[in-house]
């Protein structure tokens, strides 16, 4: 009966161990994505900040080559 107990009540633990351990990997992957996430969204929004420098600086050239095309022409 004993014995009985022993090997129910490690049946249970195990089980219990084997449950916890999924919850925490599971934990563990969703923080991951979190993560991943995270940087992608970063990542991103440099590249927004980067094409919009790019585009200023262009607008700026091609307002310098028109200002000196007027200077020219007058």
């Amino acid at each position: 009966m004993v014995l009985d107990a022993m090997l129910v009540g490690g049946m249970i633990g195990n089980y219990a161990a084997r449950g916890q351990f999924e919850s925490m990997s599971l934990a563990q992957q969703q923080q991951s994505q979190i993560e991943q996430a995270q940087a992608q969204a970063a990542q991103a929004e440099q590249a927004a900040k980067a094409a919009q420098t790019a585009q200023a600086v262009h607008a700026a050239a091609n307002q310098s080559k028109d200002d000196l095309f007027k200077q020219l022409e007058n």
